[in-house]
């Protein structure tokens, strides 16, 4: 398997499960390492992987913020910050039990990267998870869900899988980033919808602008409406007809 991922240029993960499995995965070459929720409290597993040096990825399913804290002091001061995976260990979980917004408490409480690993049925609630601050989506998968196993029922198929990653990649592209601009793509409604300042009847060279002779039209390509209080008050220095943009 780590041949095969090598050959197509994907990392190889894997999942260990004792402390004996964390030397073997170093051993192969591994850089990343898994924990199942169930494994939270096992900390052998946790002091090994720190042993090795290895990047943990560790699920906390099941597990209360006092188990998680717990384990945490393992990794302290430790090279690496685990990214701690929220999860609802049932094959499938339900909705209501997913509770997505304890990811943003997990990430500020504990100050690591944040995933999700998704036992959920459908592509909804990973594609949620992005907006939460997830860096990382666990899903398991499966060629058949009739196959025995307490989790192939609740897993992804390859077709969906494709469409949790296509759902997953959009989420990221809507939510975007906090920067607030005008957008490419708004800029001509941005000209045509926007109001600027015009006349609203004629005015003659050395008038005063008033309210009572200047009003907001579209489109907005002359002064920009928001700077109305700078030009009531001066003169104009030319005649202008009624209507006339300035």
């Amino acid at each position: 398997l780590i041949d095969f991922c090598n050959k197509i240029d994907i990392e190889f993960i894997s999942t260990a499960y004792d402390a004996d499995s964390v030397r073997f995965l170093k051993d192969l070459g591994v850089k990343k390492i898994k924990t199942a929720s169930a494994d939270l409290i096992d900390l052998t597993i946790h002091k090994k992987i720190v042993e090795c040096g290895l990047e943990p990825i560790v699920a906390v399913g099941m597990a209360s913020f006092k188990e998680i804290s717990q384990t945490m002091e393992i990794y302290n001061g430790y090279i690496f910050r685990p990214t701690l995976l929220h999860c609802v260990s049932n094959y499938p979980c339900k909705h209501s039990s997913i509770n997505l917004s304890v990811l943003e408490k997990i990430a500020e409480k504990f100050n690591v990267p944040i995933g999700y690993s998704d036992n959920s049925i459908g592509s909804e609630a990973a594609m949620l998870s992005v907006a939460y601050g997830a860096s990382i989506i666990e899903k398991h998968f499966t060629f058949d869900k009739s196959m025995k196993g307490p989790d192939h029922s609740a897993s992804s198929t390859p077709e969906e899988m494709i469409k949790l990653i296509n759902d997953v990649n959009l989420a990221i592209k809507i939510i975007g980033t906090p920067q607030k601009t005008l957008q490419e793509e708004e800029k001509g409604m941005h000209s045509f919808s926007r109001k600027s300042i015009h006349t609203k009847c004629e005015v003659n060279n050395g008038d005063e602008f008033t309210e009572d002779n200047i009003y907001l039209l579209r489109p907005g390509n002359g002064i920009p409406a928001n700077e109305l209080d700078l030009i009531i008050g001066k003169k104009s220095t030319r005649n202008l007809p009624a209507y006339k943009m300035l």
